[in-house]
C-alpha cells in the first residue's frame, strides 16, 4: 500500500513508542524502560518489517479518522436531535394554544346556546302574548257581535248575514236576510270558538255557576229543585245540540 498527501507511514513507522513490549498489552504503548529493556534483548524496531510498520501505521490512521467520522456523525445526531427537540415544543405549544383556544370555543358555544335558548323563550313568550291579543281581540268582536244579533233578535228584526265584498253594489237575495233569534246566537258564538280549549273550560264553568248558584239556595244537603234540574235538562239540550260535554255534577 503507498504512502498518501494526508498520511506519512515512514513517519509514523518511526515513533519507537508505536512498538509494544514483548510481556506487555498490545493495547498499551511501550514505556521508556520498556524500549530499553526490549533493545537489549534484541528486539528492536527493526525486528519489523517496513510493510508491517505501514500495515499498524496505517490502521491507527484509520482508526482515527474512524473516530473522528464518528464523532461528526453523534455531533450531527445531536443537533439533529436537538431540532427536533425544538420542533417537537413548537408543535407542543401549538397544541397547547388550540387546546385553549378549543376550550374557549366551547365555553363560547355553550354561552351561545345559552342565549339561544333564553332567546327562543322570549320568543314564545312573545308569540303567546300575540296570541293572547289576537284572541282578545277576536273575543271582543264576538261579544260585540253577539250583542248587536241579541238587539237584533230580541226586536224580531230581519238582517244580511252574506258575506261579500262591502265596496262594491251587491244585488238583493231573500236568501242572504236572516231574523236574528235569541237562541240561535248562541249556537253562533259557540261554533266559532268550540276548538278553543280556554273557551270550552269557561262555557263548563259558567253553566255549573248557574246549576251551583241555584242549589246553594234550596239550602246545603237538600234534593235538586224543580227549578235547579230545570237548569241542567236546559243546558244539556243545548249542548247535545252543539256537540258540547259538561258534565253537571253539583
Amino acid at each position: 500500500m503507498s504512502s498518501s498527501a494526508e498520511f506519512n507511514a515512514e513517519a509514523v513507522a518511526d515513533d519507537a513508542s508505536l512498538v509494544p513490549a514483548i510481556d506487555q498489552d498490545p493495547s498499551t504503548p511501550a514505556t521508556s524502560s520498556q524500549l530499553v529493556t526490549n533493545r537489549a534483548a534484541g528486539l528492536t524496531f527493526d525486528s519489523f518489517t517496513q510493510e508491517e510498520h505501514q500495515r499498524v501505521a496505517i490502521t491507527l490512521y484509520e482508526q482515527r479518522n474512524d473516530a473522528r467520522q464518528r464523532v461528526e456523525e453523534l455531533k450531527s445526531r445531536v443537533l439533529y436531535m436537538e431540532t427536533k427537540e425544538d420542533v417537537l415544543q413548537e408543535k407542543i405549544r401549538q397544541l397547547k394554544e388550540q387546546l385553549r383556544e378549543a376550550k374557549l370555543m366551547r365555553a363560547t358555544k355553550g354561552n351561545l346556546q345559552e342565549e339561544n335558548r333564553k332567546l327562543k323563550e322570549q320568543l314564545s313568550k312573545l308569540q303567546a302574548i300575540k296570541g293572547s291579543v289576537v284572541k282578545a281581540s277576536n273575543l271582543e268582536w264576538a261579544i260585540a257581535k253577539g250583542i248587536a244579533d241579541l238587539d237584533l233578535g230580541m226586536a224580531q228584526v230581519k238582517s244580511y248575514h252574506c258575506k261579500h265584498n262591502t265596496s262594491t253594489p251587491a244585488h238583493q237575495d231573500g236568501s242572504a236576510i236572516d231574523q236574528y233569534l235569541a237562541k240561535d246566537i248562541g249556537d253562533k258564538l259557540f261554533k266559532e270558538w268550540k276548538h278553543d280549549k280556554e273557551f270550552l273550560r269557561k262555557y263548563d264553568e259558567a253553566r255549573l255557576e248557574h246549576v251551583r248558584h241555584a242549589h246553594m239556595h234550596e239550602g246545603r244537603g237538600a234534593k235538586l229543585s224543580k227549578h235547579t234540574n230545570e237548569l241542567i235538562k236546559i243546558f244539556k239540550r243545548n249542548d247535545q245540540k252543539r256537540g258540547a260535554k259538561t258534565e253537571y255534577k253539583v
